[in-house]
């Protein structure tokens, strides 16, 4: 989360649930997020630690998950072999 810089940014902190534990969350706006050459302004997101992920080797590395509100108005493929994330 500080490496993207939302810690400053965070608005609402809620709890989140998911398969028996729960996370501290909070929204924040993104001013501008661009993806190669595809970009959202205002785009609200939720913010998550889930360092525990890579932790527990479930995960090697990332840097967040690119959602819905994102991707919605693109035809998306995933190059899993080539690991790259194609939008149309």
């Amino acid at each position: 989360m500080r490496a993207l810089g939302f810690c400053d940014k965070a608005e609402d902190t809620l709890e989140t649930h998911g398969a028996g534990s729960a996370l501290s969350s909070s929204m924040a706006t993104i001013e501008l997020m661009k993806v190669d050459n595809v970009e959202a302004k205002n785009l609200q997101v939720g913010v998550l630690d889930l360092s525990n992920l890579t932790k527990s080797g479930c995960i090697k590395e990332f840097a967040g998950i690119i959602g819905y509100n994102f991707v919605k108005d693109h035809r998306v493929t995933i190059d899993y072999p080539k690991q790259e994330i194609i939008f149309e």
